[in-house]
């Protein structure tokens, strides 16, 4: 079931999504080049309640859009039911997940983050530590210096696997 876009706030603040962030999605075009890789999840409450029956990841789950992807066919979402909560990254294309942050709304932040390190040529790491604290990222500074000090050679996705945990907390699946 998708959860109506009326719940959707409540629902995902006492999951622990950020005020910050819920309200930062709201005015994307003020916050520069972070409106290029998530939007508004207008696109998830199109698209999902036709495929929510269709989609084996989906099944048995309550879904609540937090943001749309860059393409418009991609999405973040909280999926909960009783005994299971966990925040995922997925697109119409396939039904799998791509990224499962586990019940850390933290991780998915935090991967937000770094993903915009990676587009943004012109923004210094402050900014970007700044901007980070602002949506409600706890460890800014800690995750930011850290990504930032890695060698060219080392993989983002395995270290957001392996040690982004640590800082943060929670567990990273992939």
């Amino acid at each position: 079931m998708i959860v109506q876009e009326e719940s959707r706030k409540e629902n995902l603040l006492s999951a622990g999504v950020t005020s910050q962030f819920i309200d930062a999605i709201d005015r994307l075009e003020e916050l520069g080049e972070i409106q290029y890789q998530i939007q508004n999840p207008e696109g998830a409450y199109w698209y999902l309640p036709s495929i929510e029956n269709e989609y084996e990841i989906l099944r048995g789950f309550d879904i609540t859009p937090i943001c749309d992807g860059s393409n418009g066919d991609s999405f973040y979402v909280l999926l909960s039911k009783p005994d299971e909560r966990k925040f995922v990254y997925f697109e119409l294309e396939a039904d799998e997940i791509y990224n499962d942050f586990g019940g850390s709304f933290q991780l998915l932040l935090a991967h937000l983050v770094i993903d915009l390190m990676d587009l943004s040529e012109v923004q210094s790491i402050e900014d970007i530590t700044k901007f980070a604290e602002s949506l409600g990222l706890l460890k800014a500074k800690e995750v930011i210096n850290t990504v930032s000090a890695l060698d060219e050679d080392t993989d983002i996705e395995e270290w957001e696997v392996n040690v982004l945990p640590t800082i943060i907390g929670g567990t990273l699946n992939k």
